[in-house]
């Protein structure tokens, strides 16, 4: 499987190992990307690596800080969930339950990025930031601890080449 197959494509399996890696390139590249785009569009002042220069409990509410937090959640959304079916498949599950964990945890997400709560719910912040934290451990919990099922399954041969029936003879990151 390729790199963009992994990413992009909702077929197939992948391992724990991949999963974490490029889960882990997307946390950083959108972190990155978020960071630079605040520097570029606002200056730098707004931007993470440059901390201390403006003060974050007012910017965060500033709507063009919103729409950067939204636009980088959009864009990750679907490499994201791509990977999360595909390591569903790997343990022979259906990925309704990963999928609607994901959206939850997006949505709570994204009523934080736009609405920032407070005002309607008390302690909102606090709140919504124990749901999501919450909600997202569990999804790592689930995609990223137990092992997946050995040789062939219905989604398709092992990514570890187990030797299993349709099992492939070498799984490398990066085809």
């Amino acid at each position: 499987m390729t790199l963009r197959d992994k990413l992009f494509s909702f077929r197939g399996r992948l391992r724990r190992r991949d999963w974490w890696l490029l889960s882990a390139l997307i946390w950083v590249a959108c972190f990155l990307i978020t960071d630079l785009s605040r520097w570029a569009l606002f200056g730098p002042d707004y931007a993470m690596l440059a901390p201390g220069r403006v003060d974050w409990s007012t910017a965060a509410h500033d709507w063009r800080i919103r729409a950067t937090n939204v636009a980088w959640v959009a864009i990750s959304l679907w490499p994201g969930l791509a990977l999360a079916i595909k390591r569903t498949h790997d343990r022979g599950k259906g990925a309704r339950a990963i999928i609607w964990l994901i959206l939850t945890t997006q949505v709570f997400n994204l009523i934080d990025y736009l609405f920032h709560p407070v005002a309607f719910v008390p302690r909102g912040e606090l709140v919504l930031s124990i749901i999501s934290t919450g909600l997202g451990a569990w999804v790592l919990i689930i995609l990223g601890l137990p092992a997946g099922e050995r040789g062939a399954n219905q989604y398709g041969p092992s990514p570890k080449g187990d030797g299993g029936p349709g099992g492939v003879a070498t799984a490398q990151m990066f085809d």
